[in-house]
């Protein structure tokens, strides 16, 4: 086995709370939820998490005990020593799976190289090509010596992206500290640790650029704190929730003060930019 396997879970789509939960309680935030909105076979919900090789049986069993009459499967992690792998993202970044720099065809894009690492955010998942299509969307001056938090960071892809854009500073946080390994590994490759930082909580202050790209439930649970973190004329860029749950994402920031200014989607999957207005 690979120094990292995938744990996966299929179930009734009534039971994705507790399919959750029972995740939750291994200790791990590094989850994917997939529901029939976006692949899962109709009326079932797939959850997987990443574990190390040698607390799979472990979590397994425990998992096991907790859940009765549904699917727990281990599955190796394939270590990305195939051949290189480019995956455009946005207009002008293409992620890079190897050392090497990308052939001709992509000299007109920024590499982002993100080889090995198991965390969410390589780029291939239609959440994080939403997120950078937002940032690019953004005028330059807008990123520019501006600071950046981003929530759920995973392998650090939009953090990096940020700073690439001109951002100058990022903080990037994960609950996870294998995302946060894999984090740290890519902003040392991009030579942007002077720039970017990688921790596990969240920082107090205001910032007037937020991104979090989490799934819904972590959206809307945390819906209140990621609000607190934008600063007056702010915006939150999000994404990560099926687009049929738009609108629930769309209310539960709103309760806090923030209101929408952009939608997108892509693959059924959803993203919003939202602002919190200046004071009068």
């Amino acid at each position: 086995m690979s120094s990292i396997v995938a744990i996966v879970i299929e179930g009734p789509s009534a039971r994705r709370e507790e399919l959750e939960e029972a995740a939750y309680a291994l200790g791990v935030q590094g989850l994917e939820i997939v529901d029939e909105d976006v692949g899962a076979p109709r009326g079932r919900v797939v959850v997987r998490l990443w574990v190390p090789s040698g607390d799979a049986r472990r979590a397994e069993r425990r998992l096991r005990s907790a859940l009765s009459s549904v699917s727990i499967v281990i599955e190796e992690v394939a270590p990305m020593t195939s051949a290189p792998r480019h995956v455009p993202l946005g207009r002008g970044f293409v992620v890079v799976t190897d050392a090497g720099e990308p052939g001709a065809r992509w000299r007109a894009r920024t590499a982002l190289h993100l080889a090995g690492s198991e965390a969410f955010g390589d780029g291939a998942h239609p959440t994080t090509a939403l997120c950078v299509a937002a940032i690019e969307r953004w005028p330059a001056r807008a990123l520019r010596r501006a600071s950046v938090l981003d929530v759920g960071t995973g392998t650090g892809v939009l953090a990096i992206v940020c700073a690439l854009r001109g951002a100058s500073r990022v903080i990037a946080t994960d609950v996870d500290p294998l995302a946060r390994r894999a984090a740290r590994e890519a902003v040392r490759r991009h030579g942007l640790g002077d720039r970017v930082i990688v921790r596990a909580g969240m920082p107090r202050e205001r910032f007037p650029i937020v991104v979090a790209n989490l799934y819904r439930d972590v959206l809307i649970a945390e819906a209140r704190g990621l609000a607190a973190r934008v600063a007056p004329g702010g915006r939150l860029v999000i994404s990560g929730f099926a687009a049929s749950s738009s609108r629930e994402i769309t209310g539960a920031f709103a309760t806090h003060g923030l209101r929408v200014v952009a939608r997108s989607r892509r693959g059924g999957w959803g993203c919003q930019e939202l602002t919190r207005d200046p004071a009068p």
